[in-house]
């Protein structure tokens, strides 16, 4: 630990800080520790966990914690939960093969000795912020930033006037060590590219910006194309698994139930156009991203009109509502367009059939009358499924669903078949 002072350089100004607890903590209370593991890309990591023990020795008092500290993440502060700075994070013990981790006691600040040294810190280890804007009047907002070949963002704002302030709304601002860096930036829907490099020497915030003059995909006018410069990596679609609540509605072109016996293909000849309704169905679901578990309320709705028998020229419409309530496990990758699910799935089916015969009369001659007879069937239907997803934008997606199980009404076995493009109307992030 090193206790420091900061010399002002005004008489009223002031720093901020964290405020430090008065008592040792005791144990079961709950403990938050904050660091950068790993990665600078990950600074300011917070992790929840109990004090796990108190440790009292000769030298040091050590608090011991469950909350995760991973290496590199050593000398970040512990909280409790008024806010208050409990210790710092000094280490953990993987070996193990438990969550161990250890942090020093903060009241052992005041049995420190001073020391008359002028600087405590290596400068170039202290992360810059860098802000970059970019010039180019562009319509797509499809320009995408790299640095040393990582993704970065998407610009969101093109500043053609003046230069705008670090940070400032619509640049791409992140923090990245002292040194030599290199950019590179792509617009998809043109084609044009800016590459460049740039050097880190000040701790002051940097402002780099894109010039207007990208350079334009060349077009090959000779039987050998020239070699193109390769293509960067798609940017992600948001994974859908950061939003916390999510309502969408998809439209199912193609549907089959073998419980019914029905079929639904759209623009199917044997359907009667007065009646052709292209099934669809709402979804609400909630996510919990830590386990890539979610919870689905679905309704869907089916109505179709289909010639059964030529000779007797009988009609059998038929009437499908579906309230269902899916539990699913997720599978899919970081920053992957697609996944696949399995789900465990309860249902109240409503099927509404409607049957119609014509009268017979003269000479054999059928008229156009018809007799209708109605009849409901409805019962629970557990099912198991399994289906995947592809994204083909932040709000559309298509969808591919099985499912498997009986009808309690009927007995009957039933496995369906739904393809299904759907649109996310509305979607709430985690906090």
């Amino acid at each position: 630990l090193i206790k420091f002072s900061i010399v002002k350089n005004f008489p009223n100004q002031k720093f901020p800080a964290a405020k430090i607890a008065n008592t040792l903590p005791k144990k079961g209370e709950d403990a938050w520790a904050i660091g950068t593991p790993y990665d600078i890309a990950l600074m300011n990591t917070v992790s929840k966990g109990l004090v796990a023990n108190i440790m009292a020795g000769t030298k040091r008092t050590i608090i011991q914690t469950n909350a995760e500290i991973t290496h590199g993440s050593s000398g970040g502060a512990l909280f409790n939960s008024k806010g208050e700075v409990i210790g710092v994070t000094s280490m953990g013990i993987q070996e193990a093969g438990a969550n161990l981790n250890f942090a020093i006691w903060i009241g052992e600040i005041n049995k420190l000795d001073y020391l008359n040294v002028d600087r405590i810190y290596n400068d170039a280890l202290i992360p810059v912020k860098v802000s970059f804007y970019i010039t180019y009047i562009s319509y797509s907002n499809d320009v995408s930033l790299y640095i040393d070949s990582r993704y970065m963002g998407t610009f969101s704002n093109y500043f053609n006037q003046e230069a705008p302030n670090c940070g400032q709304e619509g640049t791409i601002t992140t923090y990245l060590s002292k040194g030599y860096h290199k950019f590179y930036a792509y617009e998809r829907t043109t084609g044009n590219s800016w590459s460049g490099d740039f050097t880190i020497t000040t701790n002051d915030c940097l402002r780099q910006g894109l010039n207007n003059a990208p350079q334009q995909r060349q077009q090959a006018y000779t039987p050998q194309r020239e070699p193109r410069t390769p293509r960067p990596p798609r940017p992600a679609i948001e994974n859908k698994y950061k939003y916390k609540w999510m309502l969408s509605v998809a439209l199912s072109p193609f549907y089959i139930n073998t419980a019914v016996a029905t079929s639904y293909v759209y623009g199917n000849s044997n359907s009667n156009s007065t009646h052709l309704v292209v099934p669809f169905s709402i979804y609400l679901e909630r996510y919990f991203s830590v386990h890539k578990i979610s919870l689905r309320a679905n309704y869907q709705y089916l109505r179709t009109n289909q010639k059964y028998s030529t000779s007797e020229l009988t009609n059998f419409g038929l009437k499908y509502s579906s309230y269902g309530l899916d539990l699913k496990r997720i599978f899919t990758k970081d920053n992957s367009h697609w996944n696949w699910y399995i789900a465990a799935s309860i249902n109240v089916r409503t099927y509404v059939k409607d049957y119609s015969q014509p009268q017979f009369i003269n000479n054999g001659v059928y008229e156009t009358t018809y007799i209708d007879s109605v009849k409901t069937i409805t019962g629970f239907a557990p099912l198991f499924r399994t289906g995947a997803e592809i994204h083909i934008t932040k709000r559309f997606c298509f969808s591919w669903d099985t499912g498997i199980g009986f009808n309690t009404a009927t007995m009957l076995p039933i496995m369906e078949y739904n393809f299904m493009l759907g649109y996310r109307l509305f979607a709430k992030k985690e906090n």
